[in-house]
């Protein structure tokens, strides 16, 4: 036999089947096989580009200002994680666009982000009205919170000569119980007072109360997105110790979501007094980290949706400091920009006297409220686009799904860092 023929047969293969493994491709050493070249999807190294009517392509001013941030400062920069910060918190971002291209990209966020108003009916501002009555006539705590709990649809309709509805009383009813919780949470507020406490007398109180609970699965504490943890984790060794997520104080998720969106994420920094303004700025950014990788998480899930479609959805972010509460959304633009803007900012009322100012915090809450239902049949929609990519079609309707591009383009998703930098 001639052995060194059958040796070097054998390297050979074994060669090819280290050069297989780089590919993740289950090749025996010892069987004949004929390689093919890998097919990529499609949404791999496509593009999508923002252009603005000046002719400024928002995502090459972005790529080249990545390329010049310091190793150092690249944590704290949003540019670096592919994140459109339109809030105006991060100047750097800011100052690498004229004004009039700064003001048409904020327009442009506000138009294209459908925040639906909730239909609120007369009786709830004829209630406010009432309680701004009582702090009036009243000077000690005590007479005003039991001049509220006085206030009934009864008196309201006698007062006003009018009738209301069912579903009127049951709103008042709602605001009632509301109002006088967080009055009575407020008379024993002595600062200084820690983040989770105060999430758990104000912020997460009201937001309960306010949301619908049929529709949302709400989670608080010291938790992580699901979403962010996915994303850490893709590519990780399965032998080694999970990455956790973004750390978050409030989840709000979709019950009614095939993908189970997280469509709305809460942050909360520090308790009372104010967090100093790092601390401010570091949330943020992880606030809009943590809804990237939600929309990365859902864009990777409909991968044969359109891309059209993919690019119309968004979430909500939710960030308090002291008493004061703002709420974000993010989308996909383009490739690598995920803009992330304000939507609104409300102050919470610090005294008693100052209660009927929680008015604001209700009509807002209630249009997050549609909002979120707007977002639940638009993810799902795109959801069923996705499954029904399988499906054949024929004539002119083949002819124009050919021309339609599914998958989105989200982008790179920049890998997670050290956070020594940022000490």
């Amino acid at each position: 036999m001639n052995y060194a023929k059958i040796i070097k047969s054998k390297s050979k293969k074994k060669e090819t089947y280290r050069k297989t493994l780089d590919g993740h491709t289950n090749v025996d050493p010892d069987e004949d096989s004929t390689f093919i070249k890998r097919h990529e999807p499609d949404t791999i190294g496509r593009t999508k580009r923002w252009i603005l009517s000046s002719g400024t392509d928002v995502g090459q001013v972005l790529t080249i200002y990545r390329c010049l941030i310091p190793e150092s400062q690249r944590c704290m920069n949003p540019v670096y994680w592919g994140i459109l910060d339109l809030t105006g918190t991060h100047q750097e971002t800011k100052q690498l666009f004229s004004p009039d291209d700064w003001t048409e990209m904020l327009k442009s966020f506000e138009d294209e982000i459908e925040i639906i108003e909730e239909d609120i009916p007369d009786a709830v501002f004829l209630f406010f009205d009432e309680i701004e009555q009582v702090i009036k006539n009243n000077e000690k705590s005590e007479d005003i919170l039991m001049g509220i709990d006085e206030i009934s649809s009864q008196k309201i309709e006698a007062k006003y000569e009018i009738t209301l509805g069912e579903q009127d009383k049951a709103y008042i009813f709602e605001i009632k119980r509301a109002v006088l919780t967080y009055a009575e949470n407020l008379a024993d507020v002595n600062q200084p007072i820690s983040e989770s406490a105060f999430d758990n007398l104000f912020t997460n109180m009201l937001t309960r109360r306010f949301l619908d609970m049929t529709e949302l699965k709400i989670d608080s504490g010291e938790i992580c997105s699901w979403a962010s943890a996915q994303r850490r984790n893709e590519g990780h060794l399965i032998t080694l110790r999970a990455r956790v997520g973004q750390k978050c104080g409030f989840r709000g998720t979709l019950k009614h979501s095939i993908n189970e969106l997280e469509a709305i994420i809460g942050l909360r920094s520090d308790g009372l007094l104010e967090p100093h303004r790092k601390k401010f700025f570091s949330d943020n950014l992880d606030l809009s980290i943590t809804m990237r990788d939600i929309l990365h998480a859902f864009f990777n899930s409909n991968v044969n949706a359109p891309d059209e479609d993919l690019h119309k959805i968004f979430v909500l972010g939710v960030q308090s400091w002291g008493w004061t509460h703002q709420i974000v959304a993010m989308d996909c633009k383009g490739t690598n920009i995920c803009r992330y803007g304000k939507l609104c900012t409300t102050v919470l009322p610090n005294s008693i006297r100052t209660l009927a100012c929680i008015e604001k915090f209700y009509v807002e809450m209630k249009d997050v409220k549609a909002t979120l239902n707007y977002i639940c049949n638009k993810a799902n929609d795109i959801a069923l686009s996705h499954a029904r990519a399988h499906r054949k079609r024929k004539g002119k309707d083949q002819e124009e799904h050919a021309n339609i591009e599914v998958g989105g383009y989200l982008g790179k998703i920049t890998e997670s860092l050290s956070k020594k930098s940022r000490t």
